[in-house]
C-alpha cells in the first residue's frame, strides 16, 4: 500500500515538474528579437458581418437605421485593411474584440478566413472576445421584411474558430476566462484579457482568478526581462464623463491596481468606440488606457504602435482610404467610390439623432438658431469620436450656434457637449510613451 502511494506522489511530482518546466520554456513562436524595433496594428471593435446573414429588404435596412455601424461595407473595410497590412508591413496584428456583429456562426467564420489571409502572410493576429461575440441574444438573420433568430457561437466554438490567431501559440492561459498570454516578441508580451461577462449583454469584468493569474504571467515575464502589454475589449477607466456605465469595467480600480503592480503600462481597449487615450498614476508609475475607435464606425481608423526600444512607444492611428480601394478594384457602388462623404452623413444620422431630438425641443430656440446649434453639436460629436478635442474644437467654439448653446441652461445636449471639451488631450490619436529602462 506504501509503495502504490509512493509511486502516486512521484507521479503527481513529475506532472507538476513538466507543467513549471513547460510554463518556463515560453515556447511560443516569436515574431521578433530581443533589440529589435517592431511595429503592430490594432482594430478596435470590427463588428464584421456577413452577407448569408441579410438582403436588401425592409428588415436589413430597418436594423442598420439602429446602430452607427456600417455593417453592409464591413467587408470592403476589412478587405482595405488587408491591403494596408501587405503594404506596410507589420510585425503583427490585434484585435480588441467585437469580431462580429452579434456573433453569428456564420459572420465568425467568415471573419476567421479574413484573418487567415493575413497570417497566410506570416504576419501573426491576436485576438480577444467581445461582448457581442459569444452566445448573443441578437444574433439574427434579415431577409426580405423580417427578422429572425440566428444561431450564436459558444466559448468552445470561438476557441475552435479563433485557435490560430494566438491561442494555439499561447505561453499561459487563465482558466477563469478566455484570457492568454502570447508571446510575438521577446521585449514585450501580450496579456490578452477576457473581460466579458457571460449572459451579460454589455458590461465587462475582470475576474478574482483572472486577476491573480495576472501577477503569474507578470511573474514569468519578468524572470526573461519582458514587459507586457495589455489587450482586452472593455475601458480600464472611464473615457468619458458622462458615457462610462457598461464601458468601463466594473472592478477597475482593483484591475489598476493589479497591472500596476504588474508593471504594466499600456492597455489597448476599444468597446466604446470612441478614439481617446486616459492616464492613472500611482506612486509615480503612469499606466494609458489607449481605446482605438471602432473600425466600421466614422471615420474608420485603426491603431499603430511602434516600439523602439529603450526609447518610446509611439502611438497613432491611421484611416482606412476606401474611395482608393473603390477605384484600385474598380467599385461601382456610389457609397464606396464617394465613402468619406457618405460615411460623415451616416454617421451624423445615426450618431446625432439623439442630440438633434434634443436641439429640436428647445423652445427658447427659434428654427434658425436650432439649426445653427445642431450644425455645431453634429460637428463637435463627429470629431469627438475621431479623437479631436479642447483647442482642435476652438473654431467651432467661435460659431454662432454655440454662442446660443452656451447661454442655454443644463440641458443634456449641452453637458454633452461640454463634456466633450474639456479632455485630458487636444488630439487623441497619437501618443508617445518613454520606455522605462
Amino acid at each position: 500500500m506504501k509503495i502504490y502511494l509512493i509511486i502516486i506522489i512521484l507521479i503527481l511530482a513529475a506532472l507538476l515538474f513538466v507543467k513549471i518546466f513547460i510554463l518556463n520554456q515560453v515556447t511560443s513562436p516569436v515574431v521578433v528579437q530581443t533589440g529589435d524595433e517592431f511595429k503592430f496594428y490594432i482594430i478596435s471593435d470590427p463588428h464584421y458581418m456577413s452577407r448569408k446573414l441579410y438582403d436588401d429588404g425592409e428588415a436589413f435596412k430597418s436594423f442598420l437605421q439602429s446602430g452607427d455601424k456600417i455593417f453592409q461595407y464591413s467587408a470592403e473595410l476589412l478587405d482595405a485593411f488587408y491591403e494596408d497590412v501587405m503594404v506596410n508591413r507589420p510585425n503583427f496584428v490585434v484585435i480588441t474584440g467585437d469580431l462580429t456583429c452579434n456573433g453569428t456562426k456564420e459572420s465568425h467564420m467568415d471573419f476567421a478566413n479574413k484573418l487567415q489571409k493575413i497570417e497566410n502572410k506570416g504576419i501573426n493576429v491576436y485576438v480577444v472576445p467581445g461582448n457581442h461575440d459569444i452566445q448573443s441574444e441578437n444574433a439574427m438573420y434579415y431577409f426580405g421584411d423580417k427578422a429572425t433568430k440566428a444561431k450564436s457561437i459558444t466559448k468552445e466554438e470561438y476557441i475552435q474558430t479563433y485557435s490560430k490567431f494566438g491561442y494555439d501559440d499561447a505561453v499561459s492561459f487563465d482558466e477563469n476566462s478566455l484570457s492568454y498570454l502570447a508571446k510575438p516578441t521577446e521585449d514585450i508580451w501580450l496579456l490578452m484579457l477576457d473581460s466579458t461577462i457571460e449572459n451579460e449583454p454589455q458590461g465587462g469584468s475582470l475576474k478574482k482568478g483572472t486577476l491573480e493569474w495576472i501577477h503569474e504571467c507578470s511573474n514569468l515575464a519578468k524572470t526573461k526581462n519582458s514587459k507586457m502589454i495589455v489587450v482586452m475589449h472593455h475601458s480600464l477607466m472611464d473615457h468619458s464623463k458622462i458615457i462610462n456605465e457598461n464601458y468601463t469595467i466594473n472592478n477597475s480600480e482593483e484591475a489598476l491596481d493589479v497591472l500596476h503592480k504588474s508593471g504594466v503600462e499600456i492597455v489597448l481597449t476599444g468597446h466604446i468606440h470612441l478614439q481617446d487615450i486616459k492616464s492613472n498614476q500611482i506612486d509615480g508609475s503612469r499606466l494609458f488606457d489607449i481605446a482605438t475607435s471602432s473600425l466600421a464606425v466614422y471615420p474608420h481608423q485603426y491603431g499603430e504602435m511602434i516600439y523602439s526600444p529603450n526609447k518610446e512607444y509611439e502611438y497613432k492611428t491611421n484611416r482606412l482610404n476606401i474611395e482608393q480601394y473603390a477605384t484600385k478594384h474598380k467599385l461601382i457602388d456610389p457609397n464606396l467610390i464617394n465613402f468619406n462623404d457618405f460615411s460623415a452623413e451616416f454617421f451624423v444620422t445615426k450618431c446625432c439623432k439623439n442630440q438633434k431630438k434634443c436641439v429640436e425641443g428647445l423652445s427658447q430656440l427659434n428654427e434658425k438658431e436650432k439649426e445653427d446649434v445642431f450644425k455645431v453639436v453634429s460637428e463637435m460629436n463627429r470629431m469627438y469620436f475621431a479623437g479631436y478635442r479642447n483647442e482642435a474644437l476652438e473654431e467651432l467654439t467661435k460659431m454662432d450656434g454655440f454662442k446660443y448653446l452656451e447661454k442655454l441652461p443644463s440641458c443634456p445636449v449641452k453637458n454633452y457637449v461640454m463634456a466633450i471639451l474639456n479632455d485630458e488631450m487636444t488630439n487623441n490619436n497619437i501618443l508617445f510613451i518613454p520606455v522605462k529602462k
